[in-house]
C-alpha cells in the first residue's frame, strides 16, 4: 500500500491549506480537512484502477471464424438455400454483429473513459466499419445489378445507407 500512503502523506502535507483553523472553527474544520485530504486521493486511486481493468477487459481480440461455416450456420437457421453471394453477406452480417456485440459495445463513439484512451480497438473498429462500408457499397453498385438493367435491391439500398451514417 506504497502508493496509498504516498496519497496520504501528499494530502496530509498540503492539508494546511484546507484547515485554516480560526478560534471558531476548532477541531471540526481539522477533522474535515483530514477526511477530504484522505478521500479524494482513494477517490482518484479506486478511478483509476476501475479504468485500468475496463481497459484491459475491453481490449481483446475478436474471434477468428470460417466464413464458409458462418454461411451455413446462417443458412441453416433461416432455411436459406445457398447461392451465389451468400457467403459474402454471412460474412458481412457475422463481422457486423462482432462489431457491434464485443466486450465494451462499440467504443469508437466514446467520450469517457476507459474507451477515449483507448486507441487499439477503436480504430480497430472504424477499419472493420470502413471494409462494411466498401463491401455493401460494392455490392450495392456493381454485383446486385445486372449489366443492362439498374434496377438495385431494395435491401441492400438499405443496409449501404445504415452503414455510411457517421459512426
Amino acid at each position: 500500500m506504497k502508493i496509498l500512503d504516498t496519497f496520504f502523506d501528499t494530502f496530509d502535507s498540503i492539508r494546511g491549506l484546507f484547515s485554516r483553523k480560526s478560534a471558531q472553527q476548532g477541531e471540526r474544520s481539522g477533522f474535515l480537512a483530514r477526511f477530504l485530504a484522505r478521500l479524494l486521493p482513494t477517490t482518484l486511486l479506486l478511478l483509476i484502477i476501475v479504468v485500468s481493468v475496463l481497459g484491459f477487459l475491453w481490449d481483446t481480440e475478436a474471434e477468428r471464424f470460417s466464413p464458409v461455416h458462418e454461411a451455413k450456420r446462417l443458412a441453416g437457421e433461416r432455411n436459406d438455400p445457398m447461392t451465389t453471394g451468400y457467403i459474402t453477406t454471412a460474412t458481412i452480417i457475422k463481422i457486423a454483429e462482432t462489431l457491434l456485440d464485443k466486450r465494451g459495445g462499440y467504443l469508437s463513439n466514446d467520450k469517457l473513459p476507459p474507451g477515449v484512451l483507448m486507441d487499439n480497438i477503436p480504430n480497430w473498429e472504424l477499419g472493420v466499419l470502413a471494409q462494411i462500408r466498401d463491401i455493401t457499397l460494392a455490392m450495392r453498385n456493381d454485383l446486385t445489378r445486372s449489366q443492362s438493367q439498374s434496377i438495385e435491391d431494395k435491401d441492400i439500398i438499405i443496409a449501404e445507407n445504415k452503414f455510411r451514417i457517421d459512426s
